[in-house]
């Protein structure tokens, strides 16, 4: 990776926070991170390249982010990932529906995790 992008994390589960934050700073990547939607809109702006989003968290949930993230012309072509315990179909369907372009489900595998960050950016 020549370019070193930046990718924010919000997740309640500081955590998980850590552990994705950890995971993508040995992969080059420069990490932003947030506790919940509201702080990752506050914090959004056109300098990021992918948002990893859960989407069960207080204040602002995921899918709410997704969507002023999506609606937003700074950042609507900025690719947004879910990253959720949220595994049923409908649930999946809801984050596509919110502008989502990818969607992995807790437990993940790092490698699998990895290699749709490196394919979204």
């Amino acid at each position: 990776m020549t370019e070193k992008h930046t990718i924010m994390i919000a997740d309640d589960d500081a955590d998980i926070r850590e552990v994705v934050k950890i995971l993508l700073e040995s992969d080059g990547y420069s990490v932003v991170t947030a506790s919940d939607g509201e702080e990752a809109v506050q914090k959004a702006g056109s300098d990021i390249d992918l948002y990893i989003l859960d989407i069960m968290m207080p204040v602002m949930d995921g899918l709410e982010c997704c969507r002023l993230l999506k609606a937003d012309n700074a950042t609507c072509h900025i690719p947004v990932l879910m990253l959720t315990a949220y595994a049923l179909d409908d649930q999946r369907i809801q984050g596509y529906r919110s502008g989502a372009d990818a969607y992995i489900t807790k437990p993940f595998n790092t490698d699998v995790l990895c290699a749709r960050v490196e394919n979204l950016i």
